[in-house]
């Protein structure tokens, strides 16, 4: 259903502005002379001249701009790279502008506004944010390179926000992931703390199950001034954090007191001014924000970061524990192409204005960062509308699609049987990976299980998502009664599954709160660890 459109400034015109603008600012560059910008007049245009672009076909281009060439994408210089990670193995750099920070920083402050609407407690005390590094290296020609949540922790949250941070930067630098999550809950279990972001959820259930599992030494170090991971933490860093680690024997006898009290240390507890948790709550990642409200109760809200990536953030959402997100028109030219179309010869393409209500699109970027036409993989749904602007919401990767006999089961479908059948047997897990097996012709469940009664065996767990995977997929269910495929089974994996796979992936460099764990696969990571 689409809303009065008299408040929303009109999608078509506001995207064709900014396509005809950015093509005129970026002219006189390789890219734009090569497919001859000059000649486009609209849109279609648009389309017919320039191709669909993957990143095979940016890289070679990126890769001059590397080596100190200007104007290959952009008229502006680039400043800095996004780092993420590539198919093949090399990371990808995607180029970041002037022109781009900027309207990448607007995305921010028009969320923190709509969320200071609806949550006017959410900077009243200290803030806590979890991101990767801004700065990583340099590429050949100097410009430097990092990770996009860095960035919008020193750069883009506005300033409101970065004032108010419980710890510094630094703090997140700290080689020692052990020691770099002691260091900040420590430092954050001291004061209050009001709104605490990142993107992956899993990141925040790491933090509130260190701090419980080590709370006796951090309650500790809070009445006596002291830092039990000191000699993991730079010496020069550790003398800038003396004067935010002043002996608090009152703040220690609080946090001993609640922790007596509830059994365990929980921020809704030690944060009692907590007002916010911003993190994806959808898609393949956001599935973990299911296990905060047992850190959280039911009394802090959570609210969705928008749909962001190392290229941008292309949606804001709009209300608290809705991981839908009002188009961000201002960040990029956006195409849409139905995801079951798409590959195909002449499969529609659609504009933001044209697209339907409960669709689901691959989505095609033009950004002023220099991607034109880019096919980034990532599937949406469109949701609603405000005026005639699309609420989009991720679901998944493009690749989190698996086939054995036909059936084309994705992650969204996967998880929401997953979820009711969950529910249905009071089933809680920790991590979760499915496995096509193609040898066994059927789908394998791994879980590591948080909480399960004795009634819920492998078998019935099984039986269950079995029976939800028929209702959230005709295409599965036919192929199920066809005998083209055999039932689904699961297995469950031992205790400490998923700290391995982040320990496995910090050993080649991730972060954390980089670690997205593929959720469908063809073979399952630690096979070895199952019960």
């Amino acid at each position: 259903m689409k809303t009065n459109t008299q408040h929303y400034p009109d999608c078509a015109e506001q995207q064709a502005t900014l396509l005809s603008g950015l093509l005129k600012y970026n002219a006189d560059t390789y890219f734009a002379q090569h497919h001859g910008f000059a000649s486009i007049k609209n849109p279609r245009d648009y389309q017919q001249r320039v191709p669909i672009q993957k990143w095979a076909n940016l890289e070679p281009l990126v890769d001059r701009i590397c080596r100190g060439e200007q104007k290959v994408l952009t008229a502006d210089p680039v400043e800095r790279f996004h780092q993420t990670n590539g198919t093949t193995g090399k990371n990808k750099l995607i180029p970041v502008t002037a022109r781009c920070e900027r309207e990448q920083s607007m995305g921010y402050h028009i969320w923190v506004s709509q969320a200071l609407r609806d949550n006017p407690a959410m900077l009243q005390k200290e803030v806590v944010g979890i991101v990767s590094w801004e700065h990583a290296g340099n590429v050949e020609c100097g410009i430097p390179f990092g990770y996009v949540s860095g960035n919008v922790f020193t750069r883009r949250m506005p300033v409101m926000v970065r004032q108010r941070y419980a710890f510094p930067y630094e703090v997140l630098t700290i080689p020692d992931p052990e020691a770099r999550r002691y260091t900040l809950m420590r430092l954050a279990l001291q004061q209050d703390c009001s709104f605490v972001f990142t993107g992956n959820p899993g990141a925040l259930l790491l933090l509130f199950e260190l701090a419980d599992k080590w709370s006796e030494p951090i309650i500790d170090d809070i009445r006596h001034g002291t830092l039990s991971f000191a000699d993991q933490v730079p010496a020069d860093m550790l003398a800038r954090l003396r004067s935010q680690m002043l002996p608090d024997p009152a703040r220690a006898q609080e946090l001993s007191s609640l922790r007596n009290s509830a059994g365990r240390l929980r921020p809704v507890d030690y944060w009692p001014g907590l007002s916010l948790v911003a993190c994806w709550l959808a898609g393949t990642v956001g599935r973990f924000s299911g296990q905060l409200p047992q850190w959280l109760g039911d009394r802090v809200p959570l609210r969705d970061v928008g749909y962001m990536s190392s290229e941008g953030t292309f949606s804001i959402p709009m209300e608290n524990n809705n991981p839908a997100g009002l188009l961000a028109l201002h960040a990029a030219f956006y195409e849409f192409i139905p995801a079951r179309e798409y590959g195909k010869p002449g499969a529609p393409i659609l504009l933001a204005h044209e697209v339907e209500e409960g669709g689901e699109y691959q989505i095609i970027l033009t950004t002023t960062g220099g991607l034109y036409r880019y096919a980034i993989n990532d599937i949406v749904r469109v949701v609603g509308w405000q005026g005639n602007t699309p609420l989009i919401q991720f679901l998944h990767k493009g690749e989190n699609v698996k086939n054995i006999a036909g059936e084309m089961l994705n992650a969204d479908q996967v998880l929401s049987a997953v979820a009711n059948a969950s529910k249905e047997l009071a089933f809680t897990y920790r991590h979760l990976q499915v496995q096509a097996d193609l040898a066994l012709n059927r789908y394998v469940f791994h879980f590591e299980p948080l909480q399960k009664s004795e009634a819920c065996t492998p078998e019935r767990l099984g039986a269950a998502i079995e029976r939800e995977l028929g209702k959230a997929s005709e295409m599965y269910l036919g192929f199920r009664e066809e005998s083209a495929l055999e039932s689904s089974i699961v297995r469950f994996m031992r205790k400490g599954w998923y700290d391995t796979l982040l320990a496995d992936a910090a050993a080649k460099g991730l972060r954390e709160s980089q670690f997205k764990a593929a959720l469908l696969v063809d073979s399952v990571d630690r096979a070895d660890m199952a019960e």
